[in-house]
Parts: C-alpha cells; structure tokens; sequence
C-alpha cells in the first residue's frame, strides 16, 4: 500500500476548529515508500501535522515530518543511516480556485494577492497528505549520501604511452 495515495483525509471529515494527525506507517508502507524513493529503507516515519479549514473551501497544513531512511553510499555502496527532518506550511485549495488564482488582472479573472505558490489540489473532495508527505521526504534527502570513513581509491596508469585517437591504430600498424 502506497503512502503517496492511500493517506488522505476528506475534507467533510476535517472540523470547523480544525484537526491534530500523527499518522503511524506500516512496515509495508515504509517499504514502499524507500521502493518510490529508490533509497535502502525506511525504518521511521513520524508525522505530526494540524490541518485547519481555511475561507472559501482552502485548508492549511503545517506540521513536521522526521524519517529515519539509509541510503547508498556514493563511494562504497554500503548503507548510510541518516533522518530526514523537514517542516510543512502548504495549503490545499479546490482544484479550480488553483487556475484562477495563476491568472492576473489584467484578464478580468479573480487574482489573489496573498496567495501561496505551493497551493495544492483538493482532489475528489480529499487531501490527499501522503504525497505531500513524500515529497518533503524525497526533497530532504541527501543527494550524495557517504559514509565518513569511505574512500575513492585512484591509481594513475604510468604506462600509457602516447595518447591520441588513433593509439590502438597505430599498434596494429606497426606488427603488420
């Protein structure tokens, strides 16, 4: 089961006052979340978000969400335990509100001055927060993930010879 899609809340359920989610993750979801993400593992996900209803059908998530992920090494190969610690501060907005709100004045459409660019879709009446949650993972990762005491090993060839394009031509030339 894939956390991307599967952790969703519909906005009918969410409170006028709002809701606090901690959301606990199965080992099968944090397997498939290391598969989407290309890394090793995910032995932690915990996620601690409030989720508010906002004016015209918006809703606002802010929150943390801290993994315990390994990678591979650059250099070796071998797994680099690491934690992914990243803030969220989105808003979910109906999908058409999103449109109209990229448009400017000067086209007669409604344009909101205080808008958010991170503005996501509320899809079939849902805020659909495991893809979120994903993302802030996969933005948090390390790109070039090594271990401290991992070495890259370089020998220079000292008997190369001359080298130029047509080397390996120039040998077989010369035992025929």
């Amino acid at each position: 089961m894939s956390i991307e899609t599967s952790w969703f809340i519909p906005v009918s359920e969410v409170p006028d006052a709002g809701v606090r989610m901690s959301p606990a993750s199965t080992e099968a979801e944090r397997q498939a979340l290391a598969a989407s993400l290309d890394i090793l593992g995910c032995t932690a996900l915990d996620c601690d978000f409030r989720l508010r209803p906002l004016r015209q059908g918006r809703y606002h998530v802010t929150g943390k969400v801290k993994a315990a992920v390994a990678q591979a090494c650059v250099v070796s190969l071998e797994p680099v335990d690491s934690v992914v610690e990243e803030d969220i501060d989105v808003e979910f907005w109906p999908q058409d509100q999103i449109a109209v709100a990229s448009k400017t004045d000067d086209e007669g459409e409604f344009f909101d001055p205080e808008a958010k660019d991170t503005a996501e879709p509320i899809e079939n009446g849902r805020i659909v927060y495991g893809r979120l949650i994903f993302e802030c993972i996969s933005a948090g990762l390390d790109p070039y993930p090594r271990k401290p005491d991992a070495t890259l090993e370089w020998q220079e060839k000292t008997d190369i010879g001359e080298v130029h394009p047509f080397a390996a031509l120039a040998k077989l030339k010369s035992k025929s």
